[in-house]
């Protein structure tokens, strides 16, 4: 067995152990079930600030004239409150941009438009521990101001089922890691892909309008040809309740260095473009 089947192999069974003991566990009786339409949000507590394509809204300064937006977040639509982990579903989505400066450097121009859709189950394993099971789709997108043009009339399309378990380590830090494999995709992609992150706060979170600073660290393999991997390093500020059950809207100011495959996803998966940014700007838990 190769290094990358073994990796495979091993992320595929713990994930997948995982998740059966929750949902072949029994349910308790329909009256029980006690079911909840759109229940407040526990999305926050399964996110990370270290993983740079994760669902959050945010206007980002990058070096050499760019620039990235991001719209997203999720929306909790159901919870069955009286079942083992408490699962709760959830839509999420997001939609990315990524511009550039003109040549006389007094107005952005749109380069790529991307799409991520999708649903997720969360589970919640102890106060600490969280599992969550969905699928999501990626849809790739070029503007008029595309950089290269070669990438016009070409279609993108993924689908990949996330699986992720979080730990947070009281109010100090968060650890987690995903196995995301694409099921789905065009142009094709490798069927492996996860991440891994790891979020510290060194003098403690707050649930309160006061500024905690945190550290996140994030790394991501996946890729169209061969297993890339990709580094994103952050230190800021959030305000806000990331950590807390009770969903509170959030923001953070941040500093960051991201290296690895183009977050542009035509660009890296038609191109299998790596690039390296250094970015600041403000980031919303909506």
């Amino acid at each position: 067995m190769t290094p990358f089947n073994t990796l495979a192999f091993v992320y595929g069974s713990a994930f997948l152990t995982l998740s059966a003991f929750l949902l072949v566990g029994a349910p308790p009786a329909a009256a029980d079930a006690n079911f909840e339409v759109l229940p407040s949000s526990r999305y926050q507590q399964h996110l990370s600030y270290g993983i740079f394509s994760d669902n959050f809204s945010s206007l980002l300064i990058r070096n050499a004239g760019k620039a990235w937006g991001q719209v997203g977040g999720g929306a909790s639509l159901v919870e069955a409150a009286g079942w083992a982990g408490k699962p709760q579903l959830v839509f999420q989505t997001n939609v990315t941009s990524a511009f550039h400066l003109n040549e006389r450097l007094d107005t952005l121009l749109t380069d790529t438009v991307d799409v991520r859709v999708g649903l997720v189950i969360l589970f919640r394993l102890s106060e600490q521990a969280r599992l969550s099971v969905g699928w999501t789709h990626f849809s790739g997108h070029i503007s008029d101001n595309v950089l290269d043009t070669t990438l016009i009339g070409s279609n993108l399309g993924d689908e990949t089922i996330p699986i992720r378990f979080v730990y947070d380590w009281g109010d100090r830090a968060r650890l987690g890691a995903t196995f995301k494999p694409y099921v789905g995709s065009e142009p094709s992609m490798k069927f492996f892909a996860a991440d891994q992150f790891a979020e510290w706060f060194p003098w403690g979170a707050n649930d309160s309008s006061r500024a905690t600073p945190y550290i996140a660290l994030g790394f991501e393999e996946y890729g169209p040809h061969h297993l890339d991997f990709l580094l994103n390093v952050q230190v800021g500020v959030y305000f806000g309740s990331h950590l807390k059950e009770q969903h509170r809207t959030g923001f953070r100011l941040t500093l960051g260095y991201y290296n690895g495959p183009d977050p542009r996803l035509k660009y890296a998966q038609y191109k299998d473009v790596s690039t390296d940014f250094a970015y600041a700007g403000i980031l919303f838990d909506l």
